[in-house]
């Protein structure tokens, strides 16, 4: 039963990825790069690192239960 699981999975990996190519195959990369960005398709390339730094509270102070 398992093996039909795993079968099933790769299956539908394999096509959802079929199906994702054709939808970017069918689009026209768009030549005008002022086009709003709801209209174009992302075509690779890099991105800057995202850097967050946060500082650490300082812990609570113990509690002197016998004082």
């Amino acid at each position: 039963m398992r093996l039909y699981a795993l079968a099933l999975g790769i299956l539908i990996t394999v096509g959802y990825g079929c199906v994702a190519k054709m939808a970017v195959a069918g689009v026209r990369r768009p030549q005008d790069s002022r086009r709003a960005a709801s209209d174009t398709v992302w075509w690779g390339g890099g991105l800057a690192p995202v850097t967050v730094e946060v500082e650490r509270p300082a812990p609570p102070r113990a509690h002197a239960a016998w004082t």
